[in-house]
Protein backbone atom coordinates (compact mmCIF):
# COMPACT_ATOMS: atom_id res chain seq x y z
CA UNK A 1 0.00 0.00 0.00
CA UNK A 2 1.65 3.44 -1.26
CA UNK A 3 1.65 6.39 1.28
CA UNK A 4 -1.29 8.24 -0.26
CA UNK A 5 -3.66 5.36 0.18
CA UNK A 6 -2.61 4.73 3.23
CA UNK A 7 -2.50 7.94 4.83
CA UNK A 8 -6.20 8.89 2.68
CA UNK A 9 -7.30 5.61 4.37
CA UNK A 10 -6.48 6.95 8.25
CA UNK A 11 -7.57 9.70 7.54
CA UNK A 12 -11.12 8.41 6.52
CA UNK A 13 -10.79 5.94 9.08
CA UNK A 14 -9.97 8.93 11.66
CA UNK A 15 -13.69 10.68 10.08
CA UNK A 16 -15.54 7.73 11.03
CA UNK A 17 -13.67 7.36 15.08
CA UNK A 18 -14.43 11.40 15.08
CA UNK A 19 -18.35 11.19 13.99
CA UNK A 20 -18.96 8.11 16.08
CA UNK A 21 -17.66 8.97 19.45
CA UNK A 22 -19.30 13.02 18.78
CA UNK A 23 -22.61 11.23 18.45
CA UNK A 24 -22.01 8.92 21.69
CA UNK A 25 -20.39 12.03 23.32
CA UNK A 26 -23.89 14.11 22.58
CA UNK A 27 -26.56 11.28 23.41
CA UNK A 28 -24.72 10.57 26.92
CA UNK A 29 -25.49 11.79 30.10
CA UNK A 30 -22.17 13.37 31.86
CA UNK A 31 -20.78 11.79 35.38
CA UNK A 32 -19.18 12.26 38.56
CA UNK A 33 -15.71 12.81 37.34
CA UNK A 34 -17.05 14.89 34.55
CA UNK A 35 -19.54 17.08 36.32
CA UNK A 36 -16.44 17.74 38.82
CA UNK A 37 -14.73 19.31 36.11
CA UNK A 38 -17.54 21.41 34.29
CA UNK A 39 -18.49 23.01 37.73
CA UNK A 40 -15.16 24.08 38.24
CA UNK A 41 -14.76 25.60 34.28
CA UNK A 42 -18.35 27.20 35.03
CA UNK A 43 -16.24 29.40 37.35
CA UNK A 44 -16.34 33.11 36.78
CA UNK A 45 -12.71 33.36 35.59
CA UNK A 46 -8.91 32.08 35.71
CA UNK A 47 -7.90 33.53 39.02
CA UNK A 48 -11.40 31.94 40.89
CA UNK A 49 -10.19 28.35 39.42
CA UNK A 50 -6.54 28.37 40.10
CA UNK A 51 -7.59 29.24 43.92
CA UNK A 52 -10.70 26.47 43.60
CA UNK A 53 -7.39 24.17 42.12
CA UNK A 54 -5.56 25.02 45.05
CA UNK A 55 -8.02 24.03 47.75
CA UNK A 56 -10.04 21.14 48.44
CA UNK A 57 -12.85 22.15 46.25
CA UNK A 58 -11.11 22.13 42.84
CA UNK A 59 -11.26 18.88 40.17
CA UNK A 60 -8.75 15.94 40.71
CA UNK A 61 -7.08 16.52 37.54
CA UNK A 62 -4.36 18.81 37.18
CA UNK A 63 -4.94 22.64 36.79
CA UNK A 64 -3.36 23.13 33.18
CA UNK A 65 -6.01 20.56 31.78
CA UNK A 66 -8.29 22.59 34.00
CA UNK A 67 -7.87 25.39 32.23
CA UNK A 68 -7.29 23.82 28.21
CA UNK A 69 -10.89 22.78 28.73
CA UNK A 70 -11.72 25.97 30.32
CA UNK A 71 -10.39 27.35 26.71
CA UNK A 72 -12.09 24.89 24.97
CA UNK A 73 -15.51 25.67 26.52
CA UNK A 74 -15.16 29.00 25.58
CA UNK A 75 -14.16 28.36 22.08
CA UNK A 76 -17.19 26.55 21.08
CA UNK A 77 -19.62 28.91 22.65
CA UNK A 78 -20.22 27.61 25.88
CA UNK A 79 -20.98 23.97 24.77
CA UNK A 80 -20.89 21.66 27.33
CA UNK A 81 -20.28 19.24 25.31
CA UNK A 82 -17.07 20.75 24.51
CA UNK A 83 -14.92 18.61 27.60
CA UNK A 84 -16.21 15.51 25.36
CA UNK A 85 -15.17 16.84 21.65
CA UNK A 86 -11.93 17.95 22.97
CA UNK A 87 -11.24 13.88 23.72
CA UNK A 88 -12.38 13.27 20.70
CA UNK A 89 -10.34 15.13 18.65
CA UNK A 90 -7.59 14.03 20.78
CA UNK A 91 -8.09 10.43 20.02
CA UNK A 92 -8.25 10.85 16.57
CA UNK A 93 -5.15 13.00 16.27
CA UNK A 94 -3.48 10.28 18.33
CA UNK A 95 -4.62 7.42 15.78
CA UNK A 96 -2.90 9.69 12.95
CA UNK A 97 0.24 9.93 14.62
CA UNK A 98 0.38 6.42 15.68
CA UNK A 99 -0.13 5.19 12.38
CA UNK A 100 2.21 7.37 10.99
CA UNK A 101 4.93 6.16 13.62
CA UNK A 102 4.19 2.40 12.64
CA UNK A 103 4.20 3.08 9.08
CA UNK A 104 8.20 4.58 9.01
CA UNK A 105 8.58 1.49 10.80
CA UNK A 106 6.98 -1.24 8.44
CA UNK A 107 4.80 0.31 5.74
CA UNK A 108 1.27 1.63 5.50
CA UNK A 109 -0.81 -1.66 6.02
CA UNK A 110 0.51 -2.27 9.18
CA UNK A 111 0.26 1.87 10.12
CA UNK A 112 -3.13 0.70 9.92
CA UNK A 113 -2.89 -2.12 11.74
CA UNK A 114 -1.14 0.26 14.55
CA UNK A 115 -4.21 2.65 14.09
CA UNK A 116 -6.97 -0.30 14.73
CA UNK A 117 -5.07 -2.03 17.63
CA UNK A 118 -4.67 0.94 19.38
CA UNK A 119 -8.77 2.04 18.33
CA UNK A 120 -9.48 -1.73 19.39
CA UNK A 121 -8.15 -1.04 23.30
CA UNK A 122 -9.59 0.10 26.40
CA UNK A 123 -8.30 3.50 24.96
CA UNK A 124 -11.41 4.02 22.62
CA UNK A 125 -13.99 5.07 25.57
CA UNK A 126 -11.87 7.61 27.01
CA UNK A 127 -12.27 9.06 23.24
CA UNK A 128 -15.23 10.24 24.42
CA UNK A 129 -15.38 10.74 28.06
CA UNK A 130 -14.65 14.39 29.30
CA UNK A 131 -11.60 13.25 31.27
CA UNK A 132 -7.48 14.06 30.19
CA UNK A 133 -6.85 10.52 29.62
CA UNK A 134 -7.32 11.00 25.46
CA UNK A 135 -4.82 13.80 25.69
CA UNK A 136 -2.08 11.40 27.54
CA UNK A 137 -2.36 9.45 25.02
CA UNK A 138 -1.88 12.01 22.26
CA UNK A 139 1.25 13.13 23.91
CA UNK A 140 3.13 10.14 24.35
CA UNK A 141 2.14 9.23 21.07
CA UNK A 142 3.70 12.31 19.88
CA UNK A 143 6.77 12.06 22.12
CA UNK A 144 7.20 8.27 21.20
CA UNK A 145 7.22 9.43 17.05
CA UNK A 146 9.84 12.28 18.47
CA UNK A 147 12.05 9.63 19.97
CA UNK A 148 12.01 7.48 17.08
CA UNK A 149 11.93 9.47 14.16
CA UNK A 150 14.04 12.54 14.69
CA UNK A 151 17.82 12.42 14.84
CA UNK A 152 18.86 12.17 18.04
CA UNK A 153 21.39 14.92 18.39
CA UNK A 154 18.49 17.05 17.02
CA UNK A 155 18.09 19.67 20.15
CA UNK A 156 14.76 21.25 18.47
CA UNK A 157 13.81 17.27 18.27
CA UNK A 158 14.74 17.55 21.67
CA UNK A 159 12.97 20.51 23.17
CA UNK A 160 9.97 18.96 20.69
CA UNK A 161 10.12 15.92 23.04
CA UNK A 162 10.25 18.14 26.66
CA UNK A 163 7.88 19.91 25.94
CA UNK A 164 5.54 16.62 24.61
CA UNK A 165 6.20 15.45 28.25
CA UNK A 166 5.73 18.42 29.94
CA UNK A 167 1.99 18.48 28.31
CA UNK A 168 1.69 14.54 28.98
CA UNK A 169 2.36 15.39 32.31
CA UNK A 170 0.11 18.60 32.89
CA UNK A 171 -2.77 16.07 31.58
CA UNK A 172 -2.70 13.65 34.35
CA UNK A 173 0.04 13.40 36.86
CA UNK A 174 0.23 9.53 36.22
CA UNK A 175 1.89 10.53 32.52
CA UNK A 176 5.14 10.49 34.92
CA UNK A 177 5.44 7.08 34.06
CA UNK A 178 5.30 7.48 30.44
CA UNK A 179 8.91 8.69 30.90
CA UNK A 180 9.62 4.79 31.97
CA UNK A 181 10.08 2.54 28.55
CA UNK A 182 12.91 5.43 27.61
CA UNK A 183 14.58 5.62 31.02
CA UNK A 184 14.62 2.20 30.82
CA UNK A 185 16.19 1.56 27.44
CA UNK A 186 18.73 4.45 28.19
CA UNK A 187 19.37 2.37 31.15
CA UNK A 188 20.25 -0.83 28.50
CA UNK A 189 22.22 1.25 26.09
CA UNK A 190 24.17 2.72 28.90
CA UNK A 191 28.11 2.81 28.99
CA UNK A 192 30.92 4.23 30.80
CA UNK A 193 31.81 7.62 29.43
CA UNK A 194 28.60 8.01 27.48
CA UNK A 195 26.34 10.84 28.09
CA UNK A 196 22.58 10.58 28.59
CA UNK A 197 20.13 11.67 25.00
CA UNK A 198 19.18 15.03 24.41
CA UNK A 199 15.60 13.84 23.92
CA UNK A 200 15.62 11.88 27.33
CA UNK A 201 17.15 14.56 29.23
CA UNK A 202 14.75 17.50 28.15
CA UNK A 203 11.94 14.70 29.23
CA UNK A 204 13.95 14.71 32.77
CA UNK A 205 13.65 17.99 32.84
CA UNK A 206 10.15 18.24 31.63
CA UNK A 207 8.97 16.40 34.66
CA UNK A 208 9.54 18.30 37.45
CA UNK A 209 8.58 21.43 35.74
CA UNK A 210 5.16 20.10 35.18
CA UNK A 211 5.10 18.96 38.48
CA UNK A 212 5.86 21.93 39.76
CA UNK A 213 3.22 24.24 38.35
CA UNK A 214 1.06 22.20 40.39
CA UNK A 215 2.87 21.44 43.36
CA UNK A 216 0.02 23.11 45.32
CA UNK A 217 -2.73 20.67 43.96
CA UNK A 218 -0.73 17.87 44.47
CA UNK A 219 -0.62 18.40 48.19
CA UNK A 220 -4.37 18.72 48.45
CA UNK A 221 -4.96 15.72 46.56
CA UNK A 222 -2.61 14.01 48.92
CA UNK A 223 -3.76 15.31 52.06
CA UNK A 224 -7.23 13.87 51.39
CA UNK A 225 -6.00 10.53 50.06
CA UNK A 226 -7.85 7.68 51.47
CA UNK A 227 -6.02 4.40 52.83
CA UNK A 228 -4.79 1.49 50.60
CA UNK A 229 -7.74 -0.21 52.80
CA UNK A 230 -10.28 2.06 51.72
CA UNK A 231 -9.15 2.40 48.07
CA UNK A 232 -11.82 1.34 45.38
CA UNK A 233 -8.71 1.21 43.49
CA UNK A 234 -5.87 -0.01 45.84
CA UNK A 235 -2.63 -1.73 44.32
CA UNK A 236 -2.60 -5.57 44.82
CA UNK A 237 -1.03 -8.09 42.84
CA UNK A 238 -4.13 -9.48 41.33
CA UNK A 239 -4.70 -5.95 40.15
CA UNK A 240 -1.06 -5.85 38.57
CA UNK A 241 -1.64 -9.24 37.11
CA UNK A 242 -5.05 -8.49 35.44
CA UNK A 243 -4.28 -5.13 34.67
CA UNK A 244 -2.60 -6.15 31.34
CA UNK A 245 -5.55 -7.78 29.72
CA UNK A 246 -7.74 -5.17 30.82
CA UNK A 247 -5.71 -2.63 28.22
CA UNK A 248 -6.29 -4.87 24.88
CA UNK A 249 -10.00 -6.45 25.51
CA UNK A 250 -9.53 -7.27 22.16
CA UNK A 251 -5.98 -8.86 22.52
CA UNK A 252 -6.56 -12.50 22.67
CA UNK A 253 -9.17 -12.43 19.27
CA UNK A 254 -5.91 -10.45 17.45
CA UNK A 255 -3.57 -12.80 18.85
CA UNK A 256 -5.15 -16.07 17.84
CA UNK A 257 -5.60 -14.56 13.96
CA UNK A 258 -2.23 -13.68 13.83
CA UNK A 259 -1.32 -17.01 15.09
CA UNK A 260 -3.62 -18.85 12.33
CA UNK A 261 -2.12 -17.18 9.80
CA UNK A 262 1.56 -17.96 10.53
CA UNK A 263 0.29 -21.08 10.54
CA UNK A 264 -0.97 -21.01 7.65
CA UNK A 265 1.03 -18.88 5.50
CA UNK A 266 4.78 -19.18 6.86
CA UNK A 267 6.75 -16.60 6.25
CA UNK A 268 10.70 -15.91 7.78
CA UNK A 269 10.63 -13.50 9.81
CA UNK A 270 12.86 -10.38 10.17
CA UNK A 271 15.16 -9.11 12.77
CA UNK A 272 13.73 -7.11 15.21
CA UNK A 273 15.09 -3.68 15.18
CA UNK A 274 15.48 -1.31 17.75
CA UNK A 275 12.44 0.31 17.18
CA UNK A 276 10.37 -2.47 18.21
CA UNK A 277 12.32 -3.22 21.06
CA UNK A 278 11.99 -0.11 23.13
CA UNK A 279 7.96 -0.03 21.92
CA UNK A 280 7.36 -3.57 23.62
CA UNK A 281 9.41 -2.06 26.85
CA UNK A 282 6.12 0.32 27.09
CA UNK A 283 5.23 -3.12 29.01
CA UNK A 284 7.24 -1.69 32.10
CA UNK A 285 4.59 0.97 32.50
CA UNK A 286 1.91 -0.72 34.57
CA UNK A 287 4.85 -1.85 36.46
CA UNK A 288 6.47 1.05 36.92
CA UNK A 289 3.18 2.36 37.94
CA UNK A 290 1.80 -0.03 40.82
CA UNK A 291 5.56 1.15 42.70
CA UNK A 292 4.17 4.30 42.22
CA UNK A 293 0.90 3.28 44.07
CA UNK A 294 2.57 1.48 46.87
CA UNK A 295 4.67 3.70 47.59
CA UNK A 296 2.76 7.26 47.53
CA UNK A 297 -0.55 7.38 45.28
CA UNK A 298 -1.81 4.11 46.45
CA UNK A 299 -4.27 4.42 44.15
CA UNK A 300 -3.81 1.78 40.74
CA UNK A 301 -6.64 1.67 38.43
CA UNK A 302 -5.97 1.16 34.18
CA UNK A 303 -7.13 4.35 33.13
CA UNK A 304 -4.30 5.57 34.97
CA UNK A 305 -1.74 3.97 32.86
CA UNK A 306 -3.29 4.75 29.65
CA UNK A 307 0.04 5.90 28.14
CA UNK A 308 1.06 1.99 27.73
CA UNK A 309 -1.83 2.19 24.76
CA UNK A 310 0.53 3.95 22.04
CA UNK A 311 3.97 1.55 22.42
CA UNK A 312 1.98 -1.57 22.87
CA UNK A 313 0.32 -0.35 19.68
CA UNK A 314 3.03 0.14 17.78
CA UNK A 315 5.13 -2.71 18.54
CA UNK A 316 2.51 -5.01 18.03
CA UNK A 317 2.27 -3.84 13.87
CA UNK A 318 6.32 -4.35 13.56
CA UNK A 319 5.38 -7.70 15.32
CA UNK A 320 3.18 -8.26 12.51
CA UNK A 321 5.33 -7.12 9.84
CA UNK A 322 8.57 -9.04 10.98
CA UNK A 323 5.95 -12.26 10.76
CA UNK A 324 3.63 -11.81 7.87
CA UNK A 325 3.79 -11.96 4.20
CA UNK A 326 1.70 -9.13 2.87
CA UNK A 327 -1.46 -11.39 1.65
CA UNK A 328 -1.69 -12.27 5.90
CA UNK A 329 -1.12 -8.75 6.80
CA UNK A 330 -4.13 -7.81 4.53
CA UNK A 331 -6.24 -10.33 6.03
CA UNK A 332 -5.38 -9.18 9.60
CA UNK A 333 -6.13 -5.85 8.75
CA UNK A 334 -9.49 -6.36 7.19
CA UNK A 335 -10.08 -8.48 10.35
CA UNK A 336 -9.04 -5.77 12.47
CA UNK A 337 -11.20 -2.91 10.39
CA UNK A 338 -14.26 -4.97 10.46
CA UNK A 339 -13.98 -5.56 14.21
CA UNK A 340 -13.13 -1.66 15.22
CA UNK A 341 -15.78 -0.61 12.95
CA UNK A 342 -18.64 -2.87 14.17
CA UNK A 343 -17.69 -1.70 17.21
CA UNK A 344 -17.88 2.12 16.91
CA UNK A 345 -20.87 1.93 15.24
CA UNK A 346 -22.62 -0.32 17.44
CA UNK A 347 -21.60 2.19 20.28
CA UNK A 348 -23.32 5.20 18.24
CA UNK A 349 -26.51 2.76 17.73
CA UNK A 350 -26.55 2.82 21.70
CA UNK A 351 -25.18 5.59 23.07
CA UNK A 352 -27.17 5.06 26.42
CA UNK A 353 -26.03 1.89 27.16
CA UNK A 354 -22.50 2.42 27.63
CA UNK A 355 -21.32 2.81 31.30
CA UNK A 356 -18.69 4.89 32.97
CA UNK A 357 -16.05 1.71 33.30
CA UNK A 358 -15.95 2.92 37.37
CA UNK A 359 -19.36 3.11 37.66
CA UNK A 360 -20.96 0.42 36.02
CA UNK A 361 -24.41 1.54 36.00
CA UNK A 362 -24.72 5.18 37.20
CA UNK A 363 -26.13 6.29 33.45
CA UNK A 364 -29.42 3.62 34.05
CA UNK A 365 -29.23 4.86 38.01
CA UNK A 366 -29.54 8.31 37.00
CA UNK A 367 -32.02 7.90 34.34
CA UNK A 368 -34.10 5.96 36.37
CA UNK A 369 -34.11 8.35 39.24
CA UNK A 370 -35.31 11.47 36.87
CA UNK A 371 -38.10 9.13 35.70
CA UNK A 372 -39.20 8.48 39.09
CA UNK A 373 -38.49 11.97 40.95
CA UNK A 374 -42.18 13.08 39.86
CA UNK A 375 -43.62 10.36 41.98
CA UNK A 376 -41.59 10.75 45.02
CA UNK A 377 -42.31 14.71 45.01
CA UNK A 378 -45.79 14.56 45.01
CA UNK A 379 -45.73 11.85 48.12
CA UNK A 380 -44.59 14.87 49.82
CA UNK A 381 -41.06 13.95 50.24
CA UNK A 382 -38.38 16.41 50.62
CA UNK A 383 -35.18 14.94 51.30
CA UNK A 384 -33.99 12.12 48.35
CA UNK A 385 -30.73 10.46 50.08
CA UNK A 386 -28.55 8.22 47.37
CA UNK A 387 -25.37 7.85 46.57
CA UNK A 388 -22.09 10.09 46.00
CA UNK A 389 -22.08 9.78 41.91
CA UNK A 390 -25.71 9.65 42.26
CA UNK A 391 -26.54 12.77 44.26
CA UNK A 392 -24.17 14.80 42.10
CA UNK A 393 -25.74 13.69 39.17
CA UNK A 394 -28.88 14.61 39.99
CA UNK A 395 -27.75 17.97 41.31
CA UNK A 396 -26.65 18.39 37.63
CA UNK A 397 -29.47 17.54 35.71
CA UNK A 398 -32.59 17.51 38.47
CA UNK A 399 -35.26 20.09 38.12
CA UNK A 400 -35.09 19.83 41.76
CA UNK A 401 -31.39 19.77 42.83
CA UNK A 402 -31.99 20.59 46.45
CA UNK A 403 -33.43 17.38 47.23
CA UNK A 404 -30.89 15.30 46.70
CA UNK A 405 -27.83 14.39 49.13
CA UNK A 406 -25.90 11.54 50.36
CA UNK A 407 -25.43 9.25 53.44
CA UNK A 408 -22.31 10.77 55.14
CA UNK A 409 -20.45 7.66 56.42
CA UNK A 410 -20.59 6.06 52.88
CA UNK A 411 -19.02 9.14 51.36
CA UNK A 412 -15.17 10.24 52.47
CA UNK A 413 -13.97 13.02 54.10
CA UNK A 414 -12.65 14.86 51.10
CA UNK A 415 -16.26 14.59 49.21
CA UNK A 416 -18.09 15.65 52.72
CA UNK A 417 -15.52 18.47 53.28
CA UNK A 418 -16.57 19.81 49.59
CA UNK A 419 -20.25 19.25 49.58
CA UNK A 420 -21.23 20.45 52.78
CA UNK A 421 -24.78 19.94 53.42
CA UNK A 422 -25.47 17.23 50.85
CA UNK A 423 -23.78 15.09 53.49
CA UNK A 424 -26.12 13.49 55.68
CA UNK A 425 -26.37 11.81 58.90
CA UNK A 426 -28.63 9.67 60.57
CA UNK A 427 -29.02 12.60 63.73
CA UNK A 428 -30.20 14.95 61.27
CA UNK A 429 -32.86 13.24 59.02
CA UNK A 430 -34.66 11.91 62.55
CA UNK A 431 -37.09 15.15 62.55
CA UNK A 432 -37.51 14.83 58.90
CA UNK A 433 -38.07 11.38 58.42
CA UNK A 434 -41.98 11.83 56.63
CA UNK A 435 -40.45 13.71 54.07
CA UNK A 436 -37.38 11.25 53.59
CA UNK A 437 -36.82 8.72 50.87
CA UNK A 438 -33.26 6.48 49.77
CA UNK A 439 -32.82 5.89 46.09
CA UNK A 440 -30.75 2.75 45.78
CA UNK A 441 -30.00 3.19 49.61
CA UNK A 442 -26.86 1.11 50.85
CA UNK A 443 -27.17 -1.42 53.07
CA UNK A 444 -24.99 1.11 55.69
CA UNK A 445 -27.38 3.59 55.91
CA UNK A 446 -30.72 1.31 56.10
CA UNK A 447 -28.55 -1.04 58.70
CA UNK A 448 -28.07 2.96 60.18
CA UNK A 449 -31.91 3.64 59.79
CA UNK A 450 -33.18 0.56 61.18
CA UNK A 451 -30.55 0.91 64.47
CA UNK A 452 -32.21 4.36 65.03
CA UNK A 453 -35.75 2.93 65.49
CA UNK A 454 -36.99 3.51 61.56
CA UNK A 455 -38.57 1.01 59.39
CA UNK A 456 -38.03 1.13 55.71
CA UNK A 457 -41.03 0.43 53.90
CA UNK A 458 -39.86 -0.43 49.93
CA UNK A 459 -42.06 2.01 47.17
CA UNK A 460 -40.72 1.37 43.83
CA UNK A 461 -38.29 -1.18 42.28
CA UNK A 462 -36.55 0.70 39.21
CA UNK A 463 -35.42 2.39 40.50
CA UNK A 464 -35.37 1.26 44.24
CA UNK A 465 -37.23 3.56 46.52
CA UNK A 466 -37.53 3.59 49.97
CA UNK A 467 -39.65 5.75 52.55
CA UNK A 468 -39.21 5.54 56.22
CA UNK A 469 -41.35 5.10 59.24
CA UNK A 470 -41.10 4.74 63.06
CA UNK A 471 -41.19 1.46 64.48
Amino acid sequence: MNVKVSWLSAILFGLVVLVTNTRISRERLFWFDEIGTLKVIKLPDIATIWHAQNSFRGDTAPTLYVLLVRFFYHLTGYSEIAVRLLSTLAMCAALLVIFDCARRLTDGTHGLIAFCILASSFVSYYGYEGRPYALVVLFTAIALWLWLHTKPDSKAAAVAFGAAIFLDVSMHYYAVVAMVPFGVWELRHWLPRRTLSLKFLAGIVALPCALAISAQHIMVLYSVGVSPAASWSAPTNRALITIFSEFFPSGPFILAIFAILICLLHAEAKPISDSERLCWLFLTIPIAGFVVAEVATKSYHNRYLIAVAPGVAVACACLFYRHLPKPASWILLLFLVALVTRRQVESARWPKTIEPPSASSEQRVTRETLAAEDVVFEDGKRIIITSVSGTEAMRYYSKRPALYGTYGPDSDPYYCKAAGDTCWTVDRVKSSVPELAAIYPSDQFLLAMAQAGFQATLKMTSPTVVYFSPR
